[in-house]
């Protein structure tokens, strides 16, 4: 018996960055997700892996996991200083939807 609703597809997003202390470890952590890809599929279920990030040096690492890459421009909550700040992480939630 299944609980899952056929050709469901399954989003896992990954998100970091600003130090490779961040982001090595989603790889790795992808990585593996990827080796179950397969016993998704036999389920009629299909993963979808996206990586949301800041630009910075780690996006030349991730393009190589074949991960599609949503760069957002945040500003530290610490840092929001302006209008502009607080109108550009309302912006970037909205990415995530």
């Amino acid at each position: 018996m299944k609980f899952i609703q056929p050709n469901l597809k399954i989003r896992i997003v990954l998100t970091g960055g600003g130090t490779g202390g961040h982001v090595f470890p989603l790889v790795a952590v992808l990585r593996e997700l990827k080796k179950y890809v397969p016993d998704f599929e036999k389920q009629e279920l299909s993963l979808e892996f996206i990586y949301f990030g800041t630009p910075d040096f780690t996006l030349d690492y991730l393009k190589r996991e074949d991960i599609p890459i949503k760069v957002i421009h945040s500003a530290k909550f610490y840092k929001i200083s302006n209008f502009n700040d607080i109108l550009q992480d309302i912006k970037n939630f909205f990415l995530f939807l």
